[in-house]
Formats: structure tokens, sequence, C-alpha cells
């Protein structure tokens, strides 16, 4: 049996990494034998979903990487595990794993796919960056190209945006890079009703009663945009309309989270902003609310959109990047101008007035996400390629 291992910066709680859970829980073991490997030095945090991968009964190996000057180190241990392990295909995820575990796999001849989870050379992303931060971005794009290019034998991209911006930025050929989105489960609970899942939600973050919720999750850092929401909140108020504005996301950004909070307390709304830290109930919590809301700047595909999607959440969110080939606009969601909030608030207000028009885009947006995120599709494409890699490898 082959033996597959998927080489990611930590367990903790970004999509990525709850991607590569959805891969490891519905992967056939029969198949391929799987192992995750993490870069980072364990705590809390970058352990986040260790116990759901260690449910799954895959081995997990951790390097150890405490530092920047822990780069060399890191790369032995890894080349000597791929090794010891007869590691056969290594599947890496995010910059620094898949900068070491390129050089790694090409030095022992192992295939590496890579998976592209972000535009990380978009121009969005170093918008607020000062010129040291740009030439070190510079450095890391050179870095991630050669390695690319070199010692790379595939890329995976979770969205056609992705792909495209990937291919520009590195001249590859289209060939080169596949487009597979991140699979995505939701366990709901039989037998509890909406007002029911409503209801606890109330209670336990003391929201308003009978106040609409407005839901986000993801980190809360400047790339989600929760600023543009303190200032909806702002502008429903404005129109007489009170909501419960509910956060769920890592808050380890603490200098944006400490500026949404003086935002909100400047404009007056903090009491119906609730930032709840990082949440394994997700699931639940989107089955109890209005309305789902995604201000997101810059994304790869978008987790907490497409789980939104699943659990059938009327949707508004910025048309930036591949949102559009997630979302159809006014049929399974309302997609506005980027940073424009004003529109962003009064399509909230169209919503919340209009529940026919609500429903229905919270229908087809579920009906659309179960062909576009379902973890069977996704892991036969996976599983497709691997094969295809194995195939040319041997060819050569």
């Amino acid at each position: 049996m082959k033996h597959i291992a998927h080489f990611i910066e930590t367990l903790g709680s970004g999509g990525a990494e709850k991607a590569l859970l959805t891969y490891i829980q519905t992967f056939n073991m029969k198949i391929f034998k799987h192992t995750i490997i993490t870069l980072y030095e364990p705590t809390l945090s970058t352990d986040y979903w260790k116990k759901n991968f260690e449910v799954c009964g895959v081995n997990i190996f951790n390097l150890n990487h405490r530092n920047k000057y822990n780069f060399i180190r890191s790369f032995f241990r890894l080349r000597r595990f791929l090794k010891n392990e007869q590691i056969s295909l290594l599947s890496t995820h995010l910059f620094w794993s898949n900068f070491i575990g390129r050089l790694a796999g090409k030095s022992l001849g192992i295939p590496v796919i890579s998976t592209v989870h972000n535009p990380d050379y978009d121009t969005e992303v170093s918008n607020n960056w000062n010129k040291s931060k740009l030439r070190k971005h510079k450095l890391v794009r050179l870095i991630d190209k050669y390695t690319v290019k070199y010692c790379c034998n595939h890329l995976i991209a979770v969205s056609d945006y992705t792909k495209n911006h990937i291919i520009s930025k590195f001249n590859l050929n289209n060939d080169f890079v596949d487009v597979i989105y991140n699979p995505v489960k939701l366990d709901f609970q039989a037998g509890i009703s909406k007002t029911e899942v409503r209801r606890s939600i109330i209670n336990e973050f003391g929201l308003i009663k009978n106040h609409p919720i407005l839901f986000s999750s993801g980190r809360v850092t400047i790339q989600k945009g929760h600023d543009d929401l303190v200032r909806c909140i702002s502008h429903l108020r404005d129109n007489k309309v009170l909501v419960n504005l509910l956060i769920a996301g890592n808050l380890s950004d603490v200098k944006y989270v400490d500026n949404i909070i003086k935002i909100a307390e400047d404009l007056n709304v903090r009491s119906q902003l609730y930032l709840i830290g990082e949440r394994r109930d997700v699931h639940k919590i989107l089955r109890g609310i209005d309305i789902f809301v995604f201000p997101s700047r810059f994304e790869g595909m978008g987790i907490s959109l497409a789980e939104a999607m699943i659990a059938e959440c009327p949707i508004v969110a910025y048309n930036i990047g591949p949102i559009s080939e997630l979302i159809e606009n006014s049929i399974s969601g309302s997609l506005i101008e980027s940073r424009n909030w004003q529109a962003f608030a009064e399509e909230i207000l169209l919503l919340l007035r209009n529940s026919t028009f609500s429903s229905e885009l919270a229908f087809n947006a579920k009906e659309r996400a179960s062909l576009l995120f379902s973890p069977n599709i996704q892991v036969n494409k996976f599983e497709t390629l691997i094969n295809k890699i194995f195939k040319e490898s041997n060819n050569v």
C-alpha cells in the first residue's frame, strides 16, 4: 500500500487545516495509508483539530519547528522521516510547509503536490504593508516560484480564481494546476429545530432577544473585513433596525481586534457586537442565525462561506476573487462591491425585510454547495490526481 504524507504548518483552526481534516475523514484508507506531518511546535492553538485527526486513526508527526533559525533542522528532520517511513507522495499546504516539503521531496525523488489556498500575491494582500514587508514579500514570492517550478510535481488550487492567479504570477502551464474545491462537511444534530438552536445561542452569548442575528466566522483579522460589519450595524441602527453581530474566530490579532472594538465604541454599537473566539460548533450556530455575512477582502475559496451555504443560510458577501464562482448573485446569495459597506448594509436590510427572497437564496445556496463541496467528489478528484502523479513518476 502506498503511503501518503500530508505536510501542513499546524493543526490550528484555519480553513486549510479544516479542509485537510475533512479529506482525512473521507479518504478510503484501504487505498492509501495517510500520515499527517506538522511544522510548528505544538500549542493549544496550533493543535486545535489534533484530537479530531487522531480519531481518524492517522499517525501525526511534528517537526517541532520553533523559529526562523530552525529551517535547516526541520528540513533534515522531515527528510529523515519521509525516508524512514517510505513515503510514496508528499502533499503540502501553506507557505513554509510548501517550501520545506518541496525541497525535501525533491532531494529524495518523492513526488510533491502543493495546494494553493490563497491568492498570496494579490494586490489586496499587500495594500497596507510597509517597505520592509514588501521586500520580504518579494523574496517569499521568489522562493515560492523557484520551489514550484523545480521541486513540485503538481499544484492544486482551491478555486478557478486561485488557479488563474498562481498561473499568471508564476508563468505556469494550465495543465500544471488542477482545481479541487475544499471539501466541506457539517454534522447537523437531528431532531433539534432552528427555534431551539436560536434560543440556545441567545442564552449562551447573552444576545438581545427579538433582534436579528448576523453571523460571521473566520480569523478576526483585516483580511476578513470585520470592521466593515461594525459600520454596517451602525447603518442599520440609523435605519431603526437593531441587530446582534456575532463573530466567531481566532482573536490572536490583538491590534485588529482592539481596532474593531474601538470602531464599535465610537459608533455607539459596542453592545451589539459579540466576539466569541474559536468555536467547534459553528455548524450549530449557523442553524440559528438570520444572515451569514462575509465581508472578506481577499480569499482563495472561503470555507466558512461554503459552510454557510451548506447550512442553508441567506448570505451577503463582498464580490471578491473566487466568490462569484461559489455564489450566483441574487440566486444563491447577495454579492456586493468590495469595501462598499453602505451597499452591504442596505442588502442586509433588504433580506431582513423580505423573508421570501431570503429563504429562496438560502435554499439555492444549499443546493449549489452540495455539488461544489461534496467531500466524496473532492476526495475522488484528489485520489485520481495522486494516481496520475504516480503514473507519470513511473514513466520518467
